[in-house]
């Protein structure tokens, strides 16, 4: 299942072929091993599509409302997900096999093509590096070209599970000015619902049985154009998702975070924090509008890395 392992000094990670996924990332102090990714453990975990462990999600993340979206007049209609659902859930590549491009001791290049689908039926090549560094840091590079003769709607996102380290209360901090207010689908509200303001908050607290499945935007980025969401685990340590993402504006550059709780294995263990071009349902918003455009032979790139600091 682990089909290729990196490592630096004080930490290895795996990637999986099938559905390009990272099943592992340990970082070894003080003579002590420690996991902190949750991901697929067995070969039926990772049949199983479990929570979209690790998925890397194109060419769009997240949900599209029916299934159904319009572009240039013309509806185009995704159908119904393996799970008998009309979510249009997470794109095309969540269970795609992923080949070798390159492989270096504390990195791998993979990628995947798909010549589209019915609902979506124009051909992309999805390409992932990830990189381990020492000092805890783990990144991801995710690249899509439109491998079509015309412009297509393209939107990029990562669904990482962070592993609690420890046990009892714990707090994210998300530097975004808006959340998105969602229906019990999960679908963003229309106008002018869709957008609320935060306010002053910035910390959530909450305990590993929360029931949170939450998107936030109007990101606000450090000085250095970085976004940072910082989730302060049980015993104190800090896993920082940076993300090269747009902020100052709703709809475009998002954080979401689901507390696990609702999953098939090891319920409540976990924490997912996403960073995604765009919000849930994209194709079918204004907020986002010609943003998602993306050229014929053109790249969507995403970038972003966990920081563990014990």
């Amino acid at each position: 299942m682990n089909d290729w392992v990196i490592s630096c000094a004080d930490a290895r990670a795996s990637v999986s072929a099938f559905r390009g996924v990272v099943t592992s990332w340990i970082i070894e102090r003080d003579g002590v091993e420690h996991e902190l990714i949750d991901g697929y453990c067995t070969e039926a975990e990772m049949q199983s599509l479990d929570g979209y462990r690790g998925a890397l999600m194109a060419p769009w993340s997240n949900r599209i409302s029916d299934a159904r979206f319009t572009f240039e007049n013309e509806e185009f209609d995704l159908g119904v997900d393996p799970s008998g659902l009309r979510e249009g859930l997470h794109g095309l590549y969540a269970s795609a096999t992923f080949s070798l491009v390159r492989l270096l001791p504390d990195s791998v290049t993979i990628e995947a093509e798909n010549q589209g689908v019915p609902g979506y039926p124009w051909p992309t090549k999805l390409q992932a590096t990830y990189t381990i560094r020492e000092g805890g840091r783990l990144e991801l590079e995710l690249r899509c070209t439109n491998c079509s003769d015309r412009a297509i709607k393209v939107g990029l996102g990562w669904h990482p599970y962070l592993a609690y380290q420890g046990s009892g209360p714990c707090t994210v901090d998300i530097p975004a000015r808006t959340k998105v207010n969602v229906d019990d689908a999960l679908i963003p509200l229309q106008e002018p619902h869709t957008f609320s303001d935060r306010g002053e908050e910035r910390r959530i607290d909450f305990e590993g049985l929360a029931g949170i499945d939450l998107a936030y935007t109007n990101l606000v980025p450090d000085p250095d154009g970085v976004v940072r969401t910082r989730l302060t685990h049980p015993d104190g340590s800090v896993t920082t998702l940076e993300g090269l993402l747009e902020g100052g504006k709703d709809g475009v550059g998002i954080i979401h975070i689901f507390t696990g709780d609702t999953l098939q294995y090891r319920p409540g263990e976990s924490f997912a924090m996403e960073p995604c071009h765009f919000m849930t349902d994209a194709f079918n918003r204004e907020a986002v509008g010609d943003t998602a455009l993306l050229q014929p032979g053109h790249t969507r790139e995403l970038r972003a890395a966990l920081i563990h600091e014990f």
